[in-house]
């Protein structure tokens, strides 16, 4: 019973995180300046840490079966969460777009599009060649920075399901991508325009 509680609470903490903290940023200038991303992940680690089942092995070696089964039940919760989250991202992705206004834009973008994607490819072969012989399966990590540099962090989530790659290769893909792409960009915070 508990375990099924404790299930439930954490896919509702999964599931409005995100809503109160797009919320908080756009109420507090500090929240905003950091970013909803950076909030996300920041929360993301900190849970991460606290649903670490070996972190507590001490603490609750009594009742070995039940907290065995309660993690089990999160980390399903977390699966499928994520599988439901990449199904209706790519389509919410597709339905907001103008096409009208993207066919315009498409003649005058279609050779930067190019020229990018071919210097991507060029780099990813790049580090592959250079960490080949430092890391086990290569491959899945340059397929994976080939779906964040061409599509961002959803199709990374994609290719990660399509080639089988492990979550903590997952995870540690995303943290570097964000880390070094936004202190790489610095990205801007966007002014919000009162409607």
């Amino acid at each position: 019973m508990i375990a099924v509680l404790l299930s439930a609470l954490f896919a509702i903490f999964l599931l409005f995180t995100p809503i109160l903290l797009i919320y908080l940023a756009q109420k507090s200038p500090l929240l905003d300046k950091i970013g909803v991303v950076t909030l996300s992940f920041i929360v993301g680690i900190i849970s991460a840490v606290l649903l670490d089942n070996s972190l507590y092995a001490g603490f609750y070696s009594v009742a070995t079966n039940q907290t065995a089964s309660i993690f089990s039940n999160i980390d399903s919760i977390q699966k499928n969460i994520l599988d439901i989250s990449i199904a209706l991202a790519l389509p919410m992705l597709i339905f907001s777009f103008d096409i009208r206004e993207s066919i315009k834009l498409a003649k005058q973008l279609l050779f930067p599009m190019f020229l990018g994607i071919v210097s991507m490819f060029v780099m990813v072969l790049c580090c592959a060649f250079v960490f080949q012989n430092q890391l086990d399966n290569i491959w899945q990590y340059a397929s994976l920075a080939t779906g964040a540099y061409i599509g961002g962090g959803v199709n990374m989530a994609v290719i990660k399901t399509a080639v089988d790659v492990p979550e903590s290769v997952l995870i540690t893909m995303t943290s570097y991508e964000f880390t070094f792409t936004r202190t790489a960009l610095k990205q801007p915070v966007q002014k919000r325009t009162s409607s």
